[in-house]
């Protein structure tokens, strides 16, 4: 929570029973960031604006639900003509419980066990009916403006912000996971010898014959995107963030790695060097089983510091392989590891919001009961969201997600793998949909597109006022 030493605070009374007050107060600091003003708990009923109670009464009044903050329960959507809300029923809806729930991956509780997969990954059909109806929708963000508009009764005098730098609508962050960078590598071969001999596909012929010829020469290899990537965002004015994938020594190797990276033999990481010097930005691509060693997501940041000579502030896992059952564990080691963000809380299978918010948040432990020293980076849009056979998101679900975006002044991240700069290969057609995608983007004129480092400073900020 802040106080008032920069400009005047909204000042909110909690009449609410004990053990939910840390979570509460977690709430009001994320509403505090997003509005731009600064939200202190008030200890008096007179000189409180709002009130946050059990027994609620009066225009000046917030509901209190217990059940927005526990498992189970029958949560659906509220849509009464203005900003949608996530409630379990009844003429008042808890915004702040609401909000709780939505950004703790609550209603996640209620996917069978065996709907996971032995990473606890499960794909959307899963979830209850009434989740996977908005599955796209930043419901954090309606709760907030609905909120907005009792302020707003209550303090006629508080004025919100521009939330984007130079008058900017919205924001976007271009990413790039880096699950391959040499078809030349022993299991880039031995894997598409298996595919073409499983699924008799022609493009694995040319893949291998492809790695092959560029074994001892893996610069000019055609999964070496960088160059082309750099190209296509340079032209466009555009800095993007790869994830590049490293093992570190002594981290268990899983059937789902990434079988090359930019550690093997014969691969010059200059050209990154030269990216970064230019705006460009690089985080780790967490391997699988990094987060089960001790020490794992750390070592992984050093080695690839090492070798960029530059430093590491994010991550995003690959395969979103997160702890899901109890997912602010994997958080905690990502504050410990000293990233300062992550990007790995997305939807397996089809765009959208996952935490039913597309802006950062610091995560909440509820075994601490306190936010995590981490800014959470939701991911909106991946190319095998849309692209991929095992995918039930579409090309026009991510354009409809970019809207959505765009109408609450949202962050929109899309994430394209770096290998599929080359369409020859097994990712045909994967560049000209990002080019048709971030097309959409831009055509309004009115996103800011930056990296992460640059969107953290600028939120960072906005979260330290009135501090």
């Amino acid at each position: 929570m802040k106080d008032a030493s920069a400009s005047p605070p909204l000042r909110i009374l909690l009449d609410i029973p004990a053990e939910y007050r840390s979570r509460a107060l977690w709430v009001l600091d994320h509403v505090s960031t997003v509005l731009g003003l600064p939200v202190v708990e008030e200890s008096s009923l007179p000189s409180a604006d709002l009130v946050y109670s059990t027994t609620p009464g009066g225009a000046n009044s917030l509901r209190f639900d217990q059940s927005c903050y526990e498992a189970g329960g029958s949560f659906a959507l509220r849509d009464d003509g203005g900003p949608s809300l996530w409630a379990s029923g009844g003429n008042d809806p808890d915004l702040l419980g609401g909000m709780f729930r939505l950004l703790t991956l609550l209603d996640e509780e209620a996917v069978d066990p065996g709907e996971r997969n032995a990473l606890g990954i499960f794909n959307t059909p899963a979830l209850p009916e009434s989740r996977r109806a908005v599955l796209a929708r930043p419901l954090v963000e309606h709760h907030i403006e609905r909120l907005w508009s009792r302020v707003a009764k209550a303090r006629p005098d508080l004025e919100r912000p521009p939330r984007w730098p130079g008058g900017k609508r919205w924001a976007c962050i271009v990413t790039h996971d880096t699950d391959a960078v040499s078809l030349g590598r022993p299991r880039e071969l031995l894997y598409n010898t298996a595919k073409l001999f499983a699924r008799r596909e022609p493009v694995r012929a040319r893949m291998i014959l492809a790695g092959l010829r560029h074994r001892r020469r893996p610069m000019g290899d055609p999964y070496f995107g960088f160059p082309e990537w750099r190209r296509l965002e340079a032209g466009r004015e555009i800095r993007s963030a790869f994830y590049l994938f490293v093992l570190p020594a002594g981290v268990r190797r899983h059937l789902h790695d990434s079988r090359s990276a930019i550690t093997d033999p014969g691969i010059d990481v200059t050209p990154l060097r030269e990216m970064a010097d230019m705006g460009w930005e690089f985080g780790l691509h967490a391997s699988i089983h990094s987060r089960h060693h001790p020490d794992g997501l750390r070592r992984g940041r050093q080695l690839l510091e090492s070798h960029l000579e530059r430093p590491i502030d994010g991550l995003r896992h690959h395969y979103w392989a997160l702890d899901w059952e109890r997912p602010w564990r994997t958080f905690r080691q990502h504050a410990a590891a000293g990233f300062r963000y992550d990007s790995s809380l997305a939807w397996r299978d089809v765009p959208g919001y996952r935490a039913g918010t597309s802006l950062p948040f610091r995560p909440f432990d509820p075994e601490q009961r306190r936010p995590i020293d981490l800014w959470e980076l939701p991911a909106g849009v991946m190319d095998g969201h849309i692209l991929e056979r095992s995918s039930t998101g579409s090309e026009a679900g991510a354009l409809s997600l970019i809207e959505e975006t765009r109408s609450v002044g949202g962050l929109l991240v899309l994430n394209w793998h770096t290998e599929t700069a080359n369409q020859a290969m097994a990712r045909g057609g994967y560049r000209d949909a990002f080019e048709r995608i971030l097309d959409r983007v831009v055509s309004g004129g009115d996103v800011w597109i930056t990296t992460p480092r640059q969107l953290l400073d600028h939120w960072e900020a906005r979260a330290g006022r009135g501090r």
